[in-house]
């Protein structure tokens, strides 16, 4: 996480609130806090993965793949235990200009999400629901992904996986990720990868559980694995290169 320290006017003009539309000039004389934040944006019809871009006791500016309308509400998920609320005041190409439901501390929520080992530090995740294969030097098991960010994903299982294996994790949507096993528990895992996923890629769970057609060699997803009960292995072929 990066954070620049405070600016005022010239550059919330620039960034937040272009002077050529209303309210700007008022807006100018709000101190904010540039940033560089990764967050969870959430709508009445979708959720994705945000980045902030900067940030006032007023309001924030976002990039955001979720298709919203002026005046729609949003909240934005900063970490486990911050959530804010608002009204999106502008849209532009992507990026959003908010308005916060009331006014907060902006200096304190950034103090927080710095403080490690705490609930606050932890990075936002998408809840989701895919399917598809984990691969490891013990085999192949059909495995269900419960949420991701940019850096890991949670599944349940029905084998064993045990803490320190590497992990090639095949989504029924395509996506591809190399990992290791952080932690496991009762049937659930907790991964991290290799490398971190595209932003674009997880801004979105709308398009994040669009289901695209097996290619050939690539791991078929048996449809009795869409069902929310326990997972029963199925054989597989899959490429693992």
């Amino acid at each position: 996480m990066k954070i620049v320290p405070r600016i005022t006017a010239s550059a919330f003009a620039e960034d937040f609130a272009p002077v050529d539309r209303p309210g700007a000039l008022h807006r100018q004389e709000t101190r904010l806090c540039t940033v560089y934040l990764f967050a969870a944006a959430s709508t009445e019809t979708d959720e994705g993965l945000c980045r902030v871009k900067n940030i006032s006791d007023q309001g924030m500016m976002v990039i955001t793949g979720l298709d919203v309308t002026v005046g729609e509400q949003i909240s934005i998920t900063l970490s486990d235990a911050i959530t804010l609320s608002a009204e999106i005041i502008w849209a532009d190409a992507g990026r959003i200009g908010l308005q916060f439901s009331r006014p907060i501390d902006s200096a304190s929520i950034l103090d927080a999400l710095t403080e490690k080992g705490s609930r606050t530090h932890r990075p936002p995740r998408l809840v989701i629901g895919l399917v598809g294969t984990a691969v490891t030097d013990e085999g192949i098991q059909p495995i269900r992904a419960l949420d991701i960010s940019q850096t890991g994903m949670k599944i349940a299982f029905d084998g064993s996986l045990e803490p320190g294996a590497r992990i090639k994790i095949v989504l029924e949507n395509g996506l591809t990720q190399r990992g290791v096993v952080k932690w496991s528990k009762n049937q659930v895992a907790g991964l991290r990868f290799l490398k971190p996923i595209p932003h674009e890629m997880v801004d979105s769970v709308a398009k994040l559980n669009r289901v695209k057609p097996a290619a050939s060699g690539r791991v078929p997803v048996p449809q009795a694995h869409r069902e929310p009960a326990r997972l029963n292995p199925q054989p597989f072929s899959v490429r693992l290169d």
